[in-house]
Order: C-alpha cells, then structure tokens, then sequence
C-alpha cells in the first residue's frame, strides 16, 4: 500500500488526477483494514493533495484535517509537519492567510527541529508566499533564496523548479524581466524533466507573456505552437494557455481570435470555480473591445468588473482594472476624470508595488501631459526599455515623438499598430 500510494502521487504530479482518486480510494479502504493509522493519515495527505489540484477545497479541507489529527494522535512528527504544509496552502486558497500563516511556522518549527532539510525548504517557500500576499516582498524573496540553496543542495529537481517560477514571478513584478526569463526557463525545464505537465503548461504560459512584454512574439507563438486547450488538462492550466494565445492574437490586431480565447480562458476558469481568475479573463474580454472602438460598452463592463474586485479584495485585479479604465476614459477625452483615477491608482500601487503596472499607468499619465506630450513619453520608453519591458517602449514611442521608428519596429515583428486607442496600454 506504501509503493501504491507513491504511485498515486507520481500519477497526481503529472496532473492524472483521476488515476490517482481511484488508486487512492482502494488504498486507503485497504490500510483502514489493516489498522495502520499512520500509514492511513499519509494516504489522506496524497488525497487531500489531489482534491486541492482539483480546486475541490472542501474535499481537500476535510482530508487534510484528518490527515493532521491522525499524524498528532500517532506521534507521527514528519507526517504532522507535512500535513500542516498541506492544511495551510489550503486555508491560504480559501482566504484564510493567517491561519495559513501559523500552519507553516508551525511546520517550519517541526522539520527544523527533525533535521528535514527539504521539509524545511518547502515551508520556506510557503511563507514566502505568505510574505509576498502581505507585502512584505523582502521576506518573501530572503524565505525562497533559502529555500532554493536547499532545494539545489538536495538535487530536489521538483523543488527546484517550482521555487525558481516562484522567483520568477517575483522578478517580473520587480521588473527585473531577464532575470525573470531565465528563472521560468529554468522552471519550464525541470517540470519537463520529471513529467509534471500541468506547472510544464504553467510555465510555457507564463513564459510566453514574458516574450510578448519583450516584444519577442516569434518566440512567444514557437512555445505556444501545436497546443489547444481544448485537449488540455486540468483547466487552470489550459486556461492559462488559451489566455496567453489570446494575448498574442490582441498584439498582432486579430481581435476576433484574441475574444474566442479570452472567452475560452472565462469559461474554463469557471469550470474550474476560480472565480477571481475568471474575472480576469473578463477584464481580458474587456480590450479587445476597446481597441475594438467600443469604448463606453468597455468602460461600462471595465467599472463593473473592478467593483467586483475590491469587494472580492483582490487588489491586484483591481489595481489592472483601474488602468484599463483610466485608459479608456483618456481615449473618451475624460481628461479631468483620468486624472483623478489616476493619482487615486498611484496610491494603491505604492502599497502594491509591480513594475509592469506602474509603467503602464505612466503611460497613461504622459500622454495626458500635454504641454510636455512627447518629452514624457520619449523618457518613459527609455525606462521601459532599460528594464525589459521592450514592447511597453515601442508603445509609447508610437504616440510619442518617435512614431515611424517605432511603427516600423512593430510591423517588422508582425504587431499591430493601427486603430489603437491612443493610451491604451499594452
């Protein structure tokens, strides 16, 4: 039953969620019979790990909390530790972030004490997590720098690779997007190294909108290439996939293909009751009919979805939002309006800081400056660029005071550069 349920999770990380469910299931009827308690709370830990990549929370909740009463009534040390791990990301998932929090201190506190270097790496990386949700971005990068050196001491090639998109993530929102680049390639490497395709198709994703930032889209379309979400699996990831199609099929003006994916990524998210993502694939839905010329509709359905996300809190969400719409209102002529939005927006990202927004917010901010128009546009395509954010660059060198080098730059790599409201960020 041990080797079966090691085979069960095996089938879990390369995302054959139902192979395990079922093996598990048997598994576990047959330890129950035996009487092995220990044996049994390590296989509910798998289960309630499968259920959580199936975003079935409940289900995952309930596992690992018997999980965890198991292991503390066995004296099972490393399987209470491991299960807090396991409690934890599924109480940060249902917006519990300080009972997450406590989770994996109190793990952390357990493995360092049994001398589990690689136990000890995990629960670093997730307060990391925990660190970053609350702003504290310099603990969260220190937690996952440690958390990597082990991993690499260990040859824990899995650990590796998610710790390294992990960092990655953080690098793009830093700016730091070549540093970025060669983090998720990293990634992308070792999750296809052991076979894990569901982070494989995460990373391909997230690496494909990194080469679209860098106006790199041929490299974007060559990892993208020969994959449809249609026959992907599980629908988180294939949505992330059909989003970043879309994306690529914006820029290069093909608005009708970029809505179908975007539409896809909603309906799949949905599937996959994640509400806050699928909101996000509306707020995507909400471009194409902007640079569409439908401006009011967009703008309309734009100060909806980020109603909808300050009461959800995310802040994130609605920081993006917030952007587009001030877009908008600057293509509308709103001028006075955009203003106000815009120094509102400033002090919301300065709590959440994330280069990539604040560029495209200055955007907007310098082609409202119209005394000094193109000065302010020509001195944010150079910082853009500076920082990798190459296509953000050519955007504003386009309604700045270089158009014909920047036109003819973006026709050159097949982007689109006619029929776009004037501010509206890339």
């Amino acid at each position: 039953t041990h080797a079966r349920r090691e085979a069960a999770y095996v089938r879990m990380v390369a995302g054959r969620y139902d192979e395990a469910t079922d093996e598990l299931a048997q598994v576990e009827r047959e330890q129950a019979a035996l009487g092995d308690r220990r044996a049994l709370a390590a296989t509910l830990g798998v289960a309630a790990l499968v259920e959580q990549r199936r975003n079935n929370s409940d289900a995952a909740q309930t596992l690992a909390e018997r999980a965890l009463s198991s292991h503390i009534d066995t004296n099972d040390v490393t399987g209470e530790a491991a299960a807090r791990i396991t409690l934890g990301t599924l109480y940060s998932r249902t917006g519990r972030f300080e009972e997450a929090q406590q989770q994996w201190e109190h793990a952390l506190t357990l493995f360092v004490r049994l001398g589990n270097r690689r136990g000890e790496a995990t629960a670093l990386g997730n307060l990391a997590i925990a660190h970053g949700r609350a702003g504290r971005h310099a603990a969260a990068r220190e937690h996952q720098e440690q958390a990597l050196v082990i991993f690499r001491e260990i040859g824990a090639t899995p650990d590796i690779a998610r710790t390294q998109f992990n960092l990655g993530i953080q690098d793009r929102r830093a700016g730091q997007l070549a540093q970025a680049q060669d983090r998720i390639s990293e990634a992308l490497d070792g999750f296809t190294a052991i076979g894990a395709e569901s982070f494989r198709l995460q990373a391909i994703a997230t690496l494909a909108e990194l080469h679209l930032m860098r106006a790199d889209p041929a490299s974007a379309r060559a990892l993208l290439a020969d994959l449809d979400p249609a026959t992907l699996a599980p629908p988180e990831r294939a949505a992330a996939i059909a989003s970043a199609q879309a994306h690529a099929s914006m820029l290069r003006g093909d608005m009708e293909s970029a809505a179908a994916g975007f539409g896809t990524a909603r309906d799949l998210r949905q599937r996959a009751s994640l509400a806050d993502w699928a909101l996000m694939s509306e707020l995507d839905l909400a471009e194409p009919t902007a640079r569409r010329g439908d401006l009011p509709a967009a703008e309309r359905l734009v100060r909806d979805l980020r109603r909808s996300m300050v009461q959800a809190g995310d802040a994130g969400a609605a920081l993006q939002a917030g952007i587009l719409l001030a877009a908008i209102r600057h293509a509308q002529g709103d001028h006075a309006g955009t203003d106000r939005l815009l120094d509102e927006l400033e002090t919301q990202l300065a709590a959440r800081p994330d280069a990539h927004l604040a560029l495209r917010l200055d955007l907007v901010r310098a082609a409202q400056d119209f005394p000094n128009r193109g000065d302010a546009l020509r001195s944010l395509a150079i910082r853009a660029r500076t920082r990798g954010f190459e296509l953000l660059a050519l955007r504003a060198e386009l309604i700045g005071g270089d158009e014909t080098t920047a036109r003819n730059t973006l026709q050159r790599l097949g982007l689109a550069t006619e029929g776009m409201p004037p501010a509206l960020p890339y």
